[in-house]
């Protein structure tokens, strides 16, 4: 996915609060919970406010999670886990 792509460059993400984004990955992305342009334009604010060590470090998180939970054997394990489970179905 594209989150786990931006999250894997090690960049600090902000983005919508998606459906298809995994519970999992909010930790490591900063996250509109809503819509609204005020509530946005709050969020974006505080964000720029955050020193540069703070966003390199939360960035660099982001990237860690997905290089040690997201990794091709991680991923192809589910991908067959999940195989078999329907395959026994």
């Amino acid at each position: 996915s594209k989150t786990l792509e931006y999250m894997a460059s090690g960049t600090p993400l902000l983005t919508t609060k998606l459906k298809g984004i995994p519970k999992e990955y909010y930790d490591y992305i900063y996250l509109f919970e809503d819509e609204d342009i005020e509530e946005m334009a709050i969020k974006i604010k505080s964000i720029l406010l955050y020193n540069q060590e703070e966003l390199d470090r939360f960035g660099s998180n982001a990237r860690k999670f997905v290089f040690k939970e997201k990794n091709h054997k991680i991923q192809t394990k589910a991908i067959i886990d999940f195989i078999y489970k329907e395959i026994r179905k």
